[in-house]
Order: C-alpha cells, then structure tokens, then sequence
C-alpha cells in the first residue's frame, strides 16, 4: 500500500471544522465522516491509489466511519492546531468542500450507498475495514453524480445560545385561522 499525503486523520478533521468555521456553517459529525470518506475516494482515484490520509472506515449500521475519530468526536470538538498542508492537498479538500458540503446529510448517505457501500445490518459483529482502493475504483465507475441534478441543503446558521448551538432561521409568523364569522 502506498504511504498517505497525510499522517493523521484528525488534521483532516480539523481542517474539515476549520473550513466550516469560515462558511459559518455547523458541521455534523456525520456529515464530517462522509466528507472525509469522499475526500479519501477522490484522492486514491487521481493518485494511483494513494491515500489522502492514514486511517480506515469501517461501514456500521450508522454508515461509513473512521473510528478513531468517531471515538474522540464523542469527547467533543477536538483541539488541534492548524495544520500546514502543500496547496495542492488544500486545493484537492477545497474541491471536496465545494462538491459535497452543499449536500444534506442524507443526500451524502445515499449517493455513498449508491456508488459503493451496501448498508451494514445490525447483526454484523465484525467491523471489517473498507478496502479504500476496491471501493475507490467501484466509486468511480458506479457514480453518476451531476452537481446541476442535486438540490442543494438549505445553508443554516449555527449560533450559540445558553443551551448549546442552535440553528437560526428568519422569524416567520403563522396565519391564524379566525373562527369570527364576521372576520371572514
């Protein structure tokens, strides 16, 4: 196997969380897997089966994760300092960024199901890693993925409250039906 662009998963993460803090964008932890799963297909695609990252996914009833980072994103947002990648790996995360953060958590899921990976059935016990350059090479002949043909998420606001985050939306009241003959 050849060696990663990229020695750990987190700087990944982080550069993932980092680029949705400037969107000002809430990123889920799902959605963060699954960004970081498609991030890994496209680079083994362009680079000879070169991974983008060192880490494996492993497919659960939940869908496609890497558990060590599912693991220490249980803890919370992970701090780590920002990483100096070569422009042409922050180029590459930039396009995934583009290509994929507009979609909703469910479109990722179902293109990924879709493209390469069945769903896992609660009665697996044995989490096998995902052969990135099996599924890498199933991906790219499988996808019929046509950015004009997908709808994109509607683009929500997280702030803080003293509850945690929240997402914002414009106020709009709703019509009251009168029950006064002489209003209608």
């Amino acid at each position: 196997m050849p060696s990663a662009n990229i020695k750990s998963v987190f700087e990944i993460a982080n550069w993932f969380f980092r680029r949705a803090d400037k969107d000002d964008i809430g990123l889920d932890n799902a959605k963060l897997q699954q960004l970081m799963f498609l991030a890994q297909l496209h680079f083994a695609i362009s680079n000879n089966h070169t991974p983008l990252f060192a880490g494996f996914f492993i497919q659960t009833p939940k869908g496609i994760e890497d558990p060590n980072l599912s693991q220490l994103l249980q803890l919370g947002l992970p701090l780590i300092t920002k990483s100096d990648f070569e422009k042409s790996t922050t180029d590459f995360l930039e396009l995934i960024w583009k290509k994929y953060s507009p979609l909703s958590i469910l479109q990722l899921d179902d293109l990924i199901r879709k493209s390469v990976c069945k769903p896992a059935t609660q009665s697996n016990s044995v989490l096998a890693p995902i052969d990135i350059n099996t599924v890498a090479a199933e991906f790219h002949n499988n996808i019929k993925y046509n950015a004009d043909t997908v709808q994109p998420a509607p683009k929500q606001k997280v702030l803080i409250s003293q509850n945690g985050p929240v997402v914002v939306s414009q106020w709009q009241p709703r019509k009251v039906k009168s029950t006064n003959s002489k209003e209608n």
